[in-house]
Order: structure tokens, then sequence, then C-alpha cells
């Protein structure tokens, strides 16, 4: 891993680098007394086996003479002591001048002490290791006690996995973009980008509970903060700050070396955070942590307080009887956030998200009407296609559903921030915005969901589906309000409300459980939930397909055993040292492999299509019917038995192998009644116009009448329709072969995808029944 430095003196310690142990903090462990340390940093070699040290100090008693004490700690486990006399290593030092003065000095560890640190020390990415520091004078009187935290330079927080999964929540978002604006797909690819936004999240989310989480973990976490909108930018940060002050608000948070400082109490068994962090301890404190601490030394102004200005350096104190810092006030100092500005700060990034998303739609909406322009006067693909994005079916087809994900994907975090603006706000003005804003995301959630509640009640549930037609030749009903229903079967079409509830009460026990001693409900609640909502997808399968509940009960499955390793790592189980770590890795591992599995996914629902030729023929073509004629088309896994019983009805007279009759391949819900294809999109009802179907029932016994040919590409209705014309010399009575039901694509689908399909383009004409 590239190596993390935390002083500008350290060598490299990469992978080939130097073993070695290093200060990434230093703080007073009690109130210095005859003593003032600007500075103090360790190194120790393990090539070597040497100590190195630099201290920065001034005394403020005459004739001190001190030795040094190094108390070395990883895990929980003490490594060794070692004592230095400063009189006879550093005879200048001896005894300590009353100025500011700086020193340096290496001393050889003894192989005794260097045999007690274990190699995996040098390797283990975020050591969890403090070395406990004291002055003693002459009478063996602590005058000074220093905590530094120790470091071998490698961590979990690499910004190269950053920008990786950036890249894949991009591909993601190209390829739901992408495949929304094709007019013969209704792909998993749409509705990816969800799947994998959410995922995301979750690693984050996991690192908001209040539990003893391994350093490992929570730096692993911060490689994916910006999903769920916890993006440091300074100006912003500033500005947000001035707005809570001048509202009420005041400024808090502990940040940098001071934060790590503040952590690494819970690894020294020295303090009483330390010895706290030992025992099981369910006791319910507030986060006085989040106070910026006191300096102190004696003889330095009133109350014994070190002014701070530009030249005072000194290290500050840290409060040895208070607990660590744990929880998302944590998680947010972490990232140089304040606390209290968290909800503000997702706040801005979900506006920013939301322009990008507005101006893409817009941009679009341009583009088609440039290509309509263009092909004002003529027919064919892109014309039909630019007709589409620049008409009605645009806000239907692709603006509703590009919305409905973006509520999908950023409910659960603003739901939890919000919650925690209403716990631990400060100001006013957030706690306003977020009741404001949570009554803008039920209302776009109800102009999403109430029209189609209004359609299945006044029609039938299975209109919002395109049934046979391609989706450019739907009804308008499904084109229209459909959307948010496509990823389930009809029966569940509504079951995007159950994601939403699942998202509520998950933030309920994020955002509103915070505090020690709330760790065991957080992980036991979250992990209920998650379980509870696994068996009802196993009960229900409201996925399109068997690979929609597959993947859905999939990712679920990493959700509840993430959970499940939470509760491993409350107070309560009292699980400590490198169990602890060890399940830190664990955890990483449940929540990163889905990420993994996610990635490959969303390339194969991308570009699958294109690397089948039938299919790629299919989209080329365009998925209108052919001559005029309604194939026998079978979308997704509704209607697809349906429009094969339909077919057989009418076809006693063909000659035996006249057409094709392939079942989907994978598909679990054609088989159920609610799968049946609505009466206007079956493919034997006749039109008036292209693309315009009739609503008409199949009545036992009926044969439709020919289809008439027709040389154009343009519909009765004047508008171009996404084909090629293929109208031959035959004779207008001519009956030509029912098109066989698709194969469906082998994707999978998600939570909020459907199944990827398209349609078979070989429909070449066959013998003609007999006269």
């Amino acid at each position: 891993m590239i190596a993390a430095f935390s002083s500008p003196a350290v060598a490299d310690t990469g992978l080939g680098g130097t073993e070695m142990l290093f200060t990434s903090s230093a703080a007073y462990c009690s109130p210095p007394e005859a003593i003032i340390i600007s500075a103090l940093d360790l190194r120790f070699f393990r090539e070597n086996r040497t100590l190195e040290f630099d201290i920065s100090a001034a005394s403020v008693q005459d004739d001190l003479e001190v030795t040094v004490s190094v108390n070395v700690n990883a895990y929980g486990l003490g490594l060794f002591a070692l004592t230095i006399n400063l009189c006879d290593t550093i005879p200048v030092l001896c005894p300590l001048p009353n100025y500011q003065f700086q020193g340096s000095g290496i001393f050889a560890v003894p192989e005794q002490f260097v045999s007690k640190i274990p190699t995996i020390a040098y390797t283990v990415p975020n050591l969890e290791a403090v070395a406990t520091v004291e002055l003693r004078d002459a009478n063996n009187y602590v005058v000074g006690c220093v905590q530094t935290t120790l470091s071998n330079g490698r961590t979990t927080y690499q910004p190269a996995a950053k920008w990786a999964v950036l890249g894949v929540l991009l591909l993601a978002f190209v390829s739901s973009l992408l495949h929304t604006t094709i007019a013969s797909s209704l792909g998993a690819a749409q509705w990816r980008i969800v799947d994998v936004f959410t995922t995301i999240q979750h690693i984050p989310m996991t690192g908001l509970l209040s539990l003893n989480y391994p350093s490992v973990f929570l730096q692993f976490a911060r490689n994916f903060a910006w999903s769920v909108g916890l993006i440091d930018i300074p100006k912003v940060q500033q500005s947000i700050l001035s707005t809570r002050e001048k509202t009420g608000g005041s400024q808090d948070g502990v940040f940098g070396k001071l934060l790590t400082a503040e952590a690494g109490k819970q690894y020294n068994p020295f303090t009483a955070a330390g010895a706290a962090t030992a025992r099981t301890s369910t006791s319910s404190n507030t986060l006085s942590l989040l106070k910026v601490p006191a300096v102190y030394a004696p003889f330095t102004g009133p109350g014994g307080q070190i002014a701070q200005n530009s030249d005072s350096n000194y290290l500050p104190v840290i409060d040895s009887t208070t607990p660590p810092p744990i929880g998302l006030g944590y998680f947010a100092e972490l990232n140089d956030i304040s606390p209290a500005s968290v909800f503000l700060t997702v706040l801005v990034s979900l506006a920013m998200l939301f322009a990008v998303i507005v101006g893409i739609c817009l941009l679009v909406f341009a583009f088609a009407g440039i290509v309509r322009l263009i092909t004002f006067r003529r027919h064919g693909r892109a014309a039909a296609w630019s007709s589409r994005l620049t008409g009605r079916p645009f806000f239907g087809m692709f603006c509703r559903p590009i919305f409905g994900r973006f509520i999908m994907a950023t409910f659960q975090m603003y739901l939890v921030f919000a919650f925690w603006q209403w716990l631990r706000g400060d100001s006013w003005v957030p706690d306003f915005l977020a009741a404001i804003i949570l009554v803008v995301y039920l209302l776009g959630i109800a102009a999403i969901y109430l029209p189609v509640f209004r359609a299945a009640r006044n029609g039938t549930r299975e209109e919002l589906f395109y049934g046979q037609m391609p989706p450019a030749n739907a009804s308008p009903v499904s084109k229209r309000w459909g959307a948010i229903a496509h990823p389930f079967r009809p029966r569940f079409f509504w079951f995007g409300l159950v994601f939403l509830l699942v998202y509520f009460v998950r933030a309920c026990f994020i955002g509103f459980g915070q505090g020690r001693g709330h760790a065991l409900r957080q992980s036991i609640g979250l992990a209920a939930t998650d379980l509870l909502f696994f068996l009802v997808l196993c009960i229900c399968r409201p996925g399109r397909d068997k690979t929609s509940d597959f993947v859905m009960i999939l990712l679920l499955i990493f959700r509840v055993v993430s959970w499940g390793i939470c509760i491993a790592l409350t107070p309560l189980a009292d699980i400590q040292t490198i169990p602890r770590v060890v399940l830190g890795f664990a955890l990483i591992v449940v929540t990163g492999l889905p990420i993994v599995f996610l990635f490959f996914l969303t390339v194969w629902d991308l570009f699958s299509p294109f690397i089948r030729k039938r299919q790629w023929n299919a989209t080329r073509i365009g998925d209108a019917e052919i001559n005029n004629e309604k194939g026998n088309y079978s979308f997704g896994a509704v209607g697809t038995q349906a429009a094969m019983a339909t077919r057989d009805e009418h076809d006693d007279g063909r000659p035996s192998g006249y057409g094709s009759d392939p079942l989907s391949a994978g598909s679990s819900s054609s088989d159920t009644p609610d799968n049946q294809s609505p009466a206007h999109l079956s493919p034997t009802a006749t039109t008036a116009n292209a693309g315009a179907p009739t609503s008409h029932a199949v009545q036992p016994g009926f044969v439709p009448s020919a289809p008439k040919r027709s040389s154009s590409a343009v519909g009765q209705s004047g508008m171009p329709v996404e084909h090629v014309d293929r109208s031959g010399a035959q004779g207008s009575t001519t009956l030509l072969a029912a098109r066989p039901a698709p194969v469906h694509a082998n994707s999978a689908v998600s939570a909020q995808s459907g199944q990827t399909t398209y349609y078979d383009a070989s429909s070449t004409p066959q013998t003609p029944a007999p006269q």
C-alpha cells in the first residue's frame, strides 16, 4: 500500500521501505508541572534497533534533572518499557535549561526489548499502538507525561481506492443514462446505479454507529465518505460555520493530530479511558469530547492556560478520564468536518448532485432537439429517437426514472443526517432546512407513486408494464407512469415503497441511536430490520425474474453479516485487542466484496446487448413493428406465457414449425396470473395507426385480419417510428410468421432494476399459410 506520513522527517515506509515505528501524534496525558513541551517525535528503526527522538521544550524550574521512561503498548498488550537518564546520555540537558531548547538523541534498544515487538507491527495497516513518555525528577516524581500514538506508515485510507470506486459509480451512472435513452431497453442497467450507490454508502453508514471500531475499518470507510455527502470543501465549511454562528451555533470539533491523540486513549492502559475500554461498559455519556480541549501549563497566564497565538505550538492536554470519541460525530471529524456542520455539508452535496442531474436532463433534451431539427424532414431511427426525447414521453420515460433513482439513492443518507441534526444540532437554520427538505422528499415520492396507484386502480396493474410492446410504442400509461414499477412483478409494482420504508427504519437506528450505551441497540436493530427484509424478499420474490431476486437477496445477506460483525464490536461483547482488529478486517471484506460484484454486473449490463449480434441488430433496427405489423414481442417477464397462449389460439391453420415459442430463461414470474399481458398490449390487436394499439380483448376463436403493408417508415399519424422499412413485393394479404418471443438476456436484476431484454431481430418471412 501507499504509505501515509505523519511527520515530514519519516522515511519511506511503503512496500519494500524501511520497517519502522514513529509518532503520529503527541499530547499531554496530564497537566504539565515543571516542563512545557512544544514537540516530541520518536522513531524506532527495526533494522539497526535504534530509537531516535527529537524534543522541543522549556523548563519552568531551576536545576531540574529528569529521567525519561518510555512504555510502548500495542493492541492493549504491553511490549516493553525503557528508561533513559538524560544526564548520562545528553549532558547538555542536565539540568534542563529554563529557556526554549531543542534536543535530539539516538539510543540503542537492547535485543530483549526488540524481540518483544511482533513482525506484524511493522506491516499491519493503521497500527493501534501508543507510547507513554514520563519525565521524572530526582525524587522520582512525575513532572511531565506525554502520550504519543505510533504508526508504521501503512493505512487502509487510500486515495486510489476512493477514485476507483468513484469510477465504478460513474460507470453505473453512464450505463443508466445510456440505457434510459434507448427505446429498446428496459434493462437492469437503468436501475443498477441505485444498487451501486447504496452499496457504496453502506460502508460509511456502517462506520457511523457508536461502536469500538478498530482504526483499520474507520480509515477504510473514509475512502467512501463522499458517497454520503461528507465532502470537505474549505470555502463551503467556512460559509456553513458562519451561518451557524449567526443563528445560535458555535465552533466545535477536534481535528488532526489532537483527534488522533483523543482516539489513542483507548489503546493506552495508563489512562482511565484506556482502562475503561478493557471493561464492559454500558453507561451513557454525552459527547463532551467534542469540546475543544484546553492547553495547560503553570505560570503562563490566568487559569494556567497558554495563550493561543501564532507563535504558540505547545502540546495540548487530553483528558484521560473522558471516553474516546465514537459515532457519527467522530467519523465527521475524521473527515475534517465539524459535527454540528454535518447536515448542512450533506445538504450542499445533495444540492450539487441534484443540479448535475438537472443539467444532464437539459443537455439530453437540447441534444435531442438539435437532432430533431437536423432530421426534421427525414424519417428513420434518429428522427424517431429525437421525437421521443423532445416530446411528452421525455418526462415519463426519461426524467421521472432519473429523479426516481435520485430519490431512491439519497433518501436514506438524507434521513440519517437530518435525524442527527435534530438530535445534536445547535442552530435553528439547519433544523428548519432539515424539515423543509424532508417535506420536499415526501412530495417527490408522492408525485411518483400516487399516479401509479391511480393508474392501477382505474385500469389494471398490468397496464403499467410494456407487455409485448417495445417501450417506444407502448401505451401512454406505461410510458408515463410505469417506470418506477418496471423493476418488479405486476403484483408488486409498489415494492419500491418497501425499500423506502426500510431506509427510514435504518436511518432511525443510525441517526437517533447515537451516544455511548446505544451501540447494542443500534446493531441489533439494524440486523433485525434487514433480516426481516431478507425474509420478505425470500417469501414474496418481488423481482422481475430469478436473477433479480438473487441479486437483491445476495446484497442483503452481505448487509446482515456486516451488522452481525457490528454486534460483536459493541462494548458489551467485550472483544478486545487483536480479535477486534481481525473483525475490522472481516468487516472490510464483507462490505467491500459487494462493490466488486456490482462492478462486474454493471459492466455486463452495459455491454451485453452490444456483444450479442442478434440483440444488437434488434437495437439497431428498432423495436417498433416491421411493415406495420405487431410482432409477437414479450418484454421482460411480463406476459410471455400469455402471448404464447393467445398466439396458439389463432395459429391452428399454420404448417408445422411455423413460428417459434422459446420461453424466457430464468423467468420465474411469467407463470403467475398477475403476469398476464393486458388486452390492449396484445400482439394480435389490430391498430389503426402505427405505434398506437387499440384496446380490445382477444376472444377465443378470433382470427385477426392480415395487417396492411406500408412502404413508408412513417405511421399514419405522421410521427416517425423507430424501425426500418422492409416491405417487399409479396401481396398485401401475405401473412408473415409471428416473431418468436425473445430469450431474456443474462443480466442480473437488483432491488430497483428491471430485466435487460432486447428484441429478437430475426423476422425473416416464412412460407405463408395455405389459403
